[in-house]
């Protein structure tokens, strides 16, 4: 939407500035100097060159409207209109091991980690009034974006993502959960979520799984547990075999302990399609509305108004100078 945050004076100078071109249309008459410099050129045969006067009148003009836009403030306002709002905290947690190059349908061939990428990036998208963050783990566990409300600039890193971002010879399940609880310890929001997705079961020796789930409930943090994969294993497409069977298991009972005992839930998705399904469950399970003020940005165009208005000086000083024109 766009306003001006000064309108009344807006108008004024408008009002202004068409009063003086009114008087000036009445009242004002060219006046003609005559130079010795001239009488030279002629004598010579010298051609000059006569700029039409509305040229330097249409100049003035524009800067009078210049610096009527500048006293009036011009902006563009996003509303965000909703006074009541979704108030929480999430960090995902993303597993990048190697497991998750493999696929589970034979009929959409897609990776595992492609399918968990691309449904992340949805879910974040329908998440308009929450923070997110993103923690990404395999051998180890590294936060990617701390909690933020720029959906865009979250969705840019989780798009950016690749397999081998980090090494991928592991699986630190208890260093991610760790990693996004420290992001969410001081968080001011009613609920705070994580969400785990996974593939496999731990194989890096860190804290006690029991330990973690401590920490968890000490900060009231629910778990969300997404196990990915289907019970043959998936499948993967060699260089040189072309498609063989994987082999790597997921600890499905790990997976429910911890959400049960953080009061979250755990989920199994063995296609794409119960992958999006879960996501969609997740977002219409966790919703806390709270009261809020409407919120707006303004983006105030100043800056750009200016750097104009000043071309406009210039441009008519050049004229003025190197130009002779009759006024």
């Amino acid at each position: 939407m766009f306003r001006f945050a000064n309108l009344y004076a807006f108008i004024v100078c408008l009002i202004l500035i068409a009063l003086f071109f009114l008087l000036r249309t009445k009242f004002y008459k060219a006046v003609t100097y005559n130079f010795t410099l001239v009488s030279y050129f002629q004598q010579k045969g010298i051609k000059s060159f006569n700029l039409p006067s509305y040229v330097n009148l249409f100049l003035r003009l524009l800067l009078l409207l210049c610096l009527a836009f500048l006293i009036g403030k011009p902006q563009f306002v996003k509303y965000r209109t909703p006074t009541k709002v979704d108030g929480i905290d999430i960090m995902l947690l993303f597993d990048v091991s190697q497991s998750m190059q493999s696929f589970d349908d034979l009929k959409d061939r897609r990776t595992r980690f492609e399918v968990a990428q691309e449904e992340a990036i949805r879910f974040v998208d329908r998440r308009v009034n929450d923070a997110v963050g993103l923690v990404i783990f395999a051998k180890d566990a590294v936060t990617r974006s701390p909690l933020t409300l720029d959906k865009n600039m979250l969705k840019s890193i989780l798009g950016d993502l690749q397999m081998g971002i980090i090494d991928g010879t592991g699986t630190a399940i208890s260093s991610s959960l760790l990693a996004g609880a420290n992001r969410l310890k001081k968080s001011k929001a009613k609920s705070k979520v994580m969400i785990l997705l996974t593939d496999g079961q731990p194989t890096v020796k860190e804290v006690p799984i029991d330990e973690v789930i401590k920490i968890l409930n000490a900060l009231d943090i629910k778990v969300y547990t997404i196990g990915i994969g289907a019970e043959n294993g998936g499948y993967f497409n060699h260089p040189f075999l072309g498609l063989i069977s994987g082999n790597h298991s997921l600890n499905v009972v790990l997976l429910e302990k911890i959400a049960l005992e953080t009061g979250g839930q755990a989920f199994l998705a063995q296609n794409p399609t119960e992958m999006k399904n879960i996501y969609d469950q997740i977002d219409s399970l966790e919703k806390t509305i709270y009261e809020t003020d409407i919120y707006c940005n303004y983006i105030d165009w100043f800056v750009p108004i200016l750097l104009f208005a000043i071309s406009l000086i210039i441009a008519e000083l050049v004229l003025s100078t190197f130009v002779w024109f009759i006024l």
